[in-house]
C-alpha cells in the first residue's frame, strides 16, 4: 500500500513503530530489540531514540486503519502541541496574547521544525518541540517565583525519552539560561 509519506526518515520510524510494539508485546518494559525482525534475529530500532515517540504512534495505531496514518497524526499532534505550548510560555512571560500568538505561529514556521515535518518526517527530533516550551516555562517561573519543577521535569524527561541529542542541547541551553 503506498504510504503517501516519503521523508528521510518516513520508512525508519515506519519500521521502528511496529518493532516497538513487538518488543512491548515480549515484555520488554523499555523496549530495545524487537525479537520478531530479521526473521527472527532481532534488531534494536530504539537505539539511538528515545521510546516516547513510538509509543504515541503505537496507541494511535489503536484507532486508526494502519502505520502510517498513525505516524500522521502523530505529527500533526506534535506540531498542534508543540504551538500550544510555545503561546502558553511567551503569554506568561509577556503577559499579552498577540506576541504569544506570533510567537507560537513563528516557532511552528521554524525552518528546522518545518524540515522535521516535511522533508524528513523525524518523529524522534520533533517530539522535543512539544516539550521545550515546557522546560524552559519551568525555568522562567523557577527563576522568577520559585516554583515550575513539575514543568522543568515533564520539559526534560520529555526531550530526554524523545531524542538523545535534542536532551544534550536543551540540557547545555537550560543550564545557560540557569547561570
Amino acid at each position: 500500500k503506498d504510504s503517501g509519506i516519503s521523508g528521510h526518515d518516513s520508512l525508519f520510524h515506519a519500521y521502528r513503530i511496529p518493532s516497538t510494539a513487538n518488543s512491548l508485546k515480549d515484555g520488554q518494559v523499555v523496549p530495545q530489540v524487537d525479537p520478531e525482525a530479521l526473521g527472527g534475529f532481532g534488531y534494536s530500532w530504539n537505539m539511538f531514540y528515545g521510546p516516547l515517540s513510538s509509543y504515541i504512534s503505537t496507541l494511535l495505531r489503536v484507532v486508526t486503519p494502519d502505520w502510517f496514518t498513525a505516524i500522521n497524526i502523530f505529527i500533526i499532534l506534535s506540531t498542534i502541541a508543540s504551538g500550544i505550548f510555545i503561546y502558553r510560555f511567551v503569554k506568561e512571560v509577556t503577559n499579552r496574547k498577540l506576541p504569544a500568538l506570533f510567537s507560537s505561529i513563528l516557532y511552528i514556521a521554524a525552518p528546522y521544525h518545518l524540515l522535521d515535518v516535511f522533508i524528513r518526517q523525524a518523529q524522534g527530533e520533533l517530539l522535543p518541540f512539544v516539550f521545550a516550551p515546557l522546560l524552559f516555562h519551568g525555568l522562567y517561573r523557577l527563576v522568577h517565583q520559585q516554583k515550575g519543577g513539575i514543568l522543568i521535569g515533564v520539559g526534560f524527561a520529555g526531550i530526554l525519552l524523545s531524542h538523545n541529542i535534542s536532551a544534550l542541547i536543551f540540557g547545555v541551553f537550560a543550564a545557560l539560561y540557569l547561570l
